[in-house]
């Protein structure tokens, strides 16, 4: 950012001339790193394996005032160290400043551990959160990490399960709620020119790193791992005689954006449990009006949402755990999950308040996504059900999925090959969706072109619904495997544009309109049922001679790859 790059050289100016004491009076974080440093009050050092927090107290107070002696445009480096913290607070009066440590795994805060339950002491009043940011432009978060602990606090959400199926019968346990904060590791808010460069967020209690109406954000070379789950307190359990463990979900999304908008996250490595990358408008967020999420650049990550088997990283292998069926085989939701959400109470109702922001231009590309539930998600509701966000007054404008294939290479350490793979349908929860390598709904102008999709169990490779204008272009699309998805369908097509028989009252049976779609120069493989499935739906391209078999020298056949049922104004080609 430029305004960083500014802050970087005066701070080397300053550094050089305070040297040679020409004005020793600006010599930077002299004041801030004597706090720091000072035996009686500065910070002291732990082990990760010393669970006694002896020193958290301490240490966030010498780093708050280290904080508080800073100038606009100045740097505070914290020494190498693990070191246990409560929740800080970032002054807001500072503005043009850099926090760094001596790198990942060597500079590390902890948040020091607690307990609440929900259900029997009401909201927590507690914030988990390593850093609080609010209020504030152009601040850097650079080599560090932030370990939010979450296998060791244990904050129990409202709610009950039904012990047959694992169903949420009362509330949503998944969200521990608090009458202040969250479940972060670092939550920043309502804050300009936000940068994350080499930082290593860790065991997310909630969602790992909430940002929430930010204009201007970059990420860069991070590490998102919400990886830990509670041992101490995995939840509460229903009364006897059904004592059985329903686990409270403390790892939840990896990045979770509410109205941010000017972003780029670029070549980072995410593991989350839930969504890794959530996009979400909420106009009714921290009140105001003119809410937006636009100009976002998903580029170059390397994303998975699957449950890892070390038991290092997952504590409670052998639990069998209700609700989210987090456990062994658990696959979480969406690798970049994109939705429009007006209000959601945390006690299990949903509404939909009719406001509207403005929500366009999200770029994915040159992504490697793998074991993950769906690729791409866009369009649904939170909770990720069939038909969660129905009002098709909230749209989102203008999304490209393109170039995620092994001619690009991602993640942090550049290495990952492009695509989408191993795509999973959850199969050991109540919540059972998923399967789909790119799933968009209620969207407009959408562009999906060039990407590799393959082995989708679940499963579709491209799904689109209630989409107008819209292009499906020069994918490869293999191994799509159908199991059951409802509704007597089985799945497993490898393009789906699909909507409702009974959408409006369209004297057409039911058609929806596209205003114009073209999908062309694919290359399907082996699928569970059909290549092309268009189905309710009209106005639109579709050349069955320009799509083609995974090999590419064989056209597909409009009567054999493909199923059209309810459909008009199709432009077939010749065929």
């Amino acid at each position: 950012m430029k305004n960083l790059l500014k802050s970087k050289i005066v701070i080397a100016l300053l550094f050089l001339l305070s040297a040679n004491n020409v004005f020793p009076q600006l010599v930077l974080n002299q004041k801030s790193q004597a706090i720091l440093s000072d035996p009686s009050t500065g910070l002291v050092p732990t082990t990760m394996d010393d669970f006694r927090y002896l020193n958290a107290e301490r240490n966030s107070i010498a780093i708050a005032k280290a904080l508080d002696r800073l100038s606009p445009g100045q740097h505070l480096m914290l020494p190498e160290g693990v070191y246990d913290v409560v929740t800080i607070q970032i002054p807001s009066t500072l503005n043009g400043f850099i926090i760094s440590g001596m790198g990942i795994e060597k500079t590390v805060l902890r948040r020091k551990a607690f307990a609440w339950d929900n259900n029997t002491q009401g909201d927590c009043p507690t914030e988990t959160e390593i850093f609080k940011v609010q209020n504030i432009r152009n601040f850097e978060l650079k080599n560090i990490t932030l370990d939010g602990n979450c296998h060791q606090i244990a904050v129990c959400g409202y709610g009950e399960f039904e012990q047959t199926t694992g169903k949420i019968i009362k509330g949503t346990p998944q969200f521990p709620t608090y009458s202040q904060g969250s479940g972060s590791v670092i939550k920043v808010v309502q804050c300009k020119n936000i940068e994350f460069d080499n930082v290593s967020f860790q065991n997310g209690y909630g969602w790992c790193v909430t940002l929430a109406d930010i204009d201007g954000f970059e990420m860069q070379n991070c590490i998102i791992n919400t990886g830990n789950l509670s041992s101490n307190f995995k939840g509460h359990r229903n009364h006897a005689p059904n004592d059985i463990v329903m686990h409270v979900h403390s790892s939840q999304d990896g990045l979770h954006m509410v109205n941010v908008s000017n972003a780029v996250i670029g070549f980072n490595d995410i593991h989350s449990e839930d969504s890794a990358i959530a996009i979400e408008l909420c106009p009714s967020q921290n009140g105001g009006s003119g809410k937006m999420s636009e100009n976002i650049i998903i580029k170059n990550n390397f994303v998975s949402t699957a449950s890892p088997a070390d038991k290092a990283k997952l504590l409670n292998d052998d639990d069998i755990i209700y609700g989210t069926g987090l456990a062994n085989n658990w696959v979480g939701l969406g690798a970049v999950d994109i939705f429009y959400n007006d209000a959601f109470d945390s006690h299990g109702k949903i509404f939909m308040g009719g406001e509207q922001g403005v929500f366009r231009n999200i770029e994915i590309s040159q992504n490697a996504f793998e074991g993950v539930r769906q690729g791409v998600r866009c369009g649904f509701f939170l909770g990720g059900g069939a038909n969660n966000c129905e009002n098709t007054n909230h749209r989102i404008y203008n999304l490209q999925i393109k170039d995620n294939n092994p001619s690009c290479m991602a993640g942090r350490n550049k290495n990952k090959p492009a695509g989408i793979r191993n795509v999973t349908k959850d199969t050991i929860s109540w919540n059972t969706n998923g399967g789909a390598g790119i799933a968009v709904r209620h969207t407009d102008s959408l562009i999906v072109s060039n990407n590799f999709i393959q082995d989708c169990k679940g499963g579709l490779g491209i799904s689109v619904q209630d989409v107008t204008r819209f292009g499906i272009l020069d994918n490869i699309i293999d191994r799509i495997v159908g199991t059951q998805l409802g509704y007597n369908w089985t799945g497993g097509e490898g393009i789906r544009v699909y909507n409702s028989l009974d959408y409006g009252s369209n004297p057409l049976k039911g058609q929806f309109n596209a205003y114009g779609f073209l999908i062309k120069g694919n290359k399907i493989g082996s699928v569970a049922t059909t290549k092309i499935a268009i189905i309710n739906t009209k106005n639109g391209i579709v050349r069955p001679n320009e799509n083609f078999d995974l090999s590419g020298s064989k056209i597909l056949s409009k009567t054999v790859d493909i199923n059209f049922q309810n459909t008009s104004n199709i432009d077939w080609g010749d065929l």
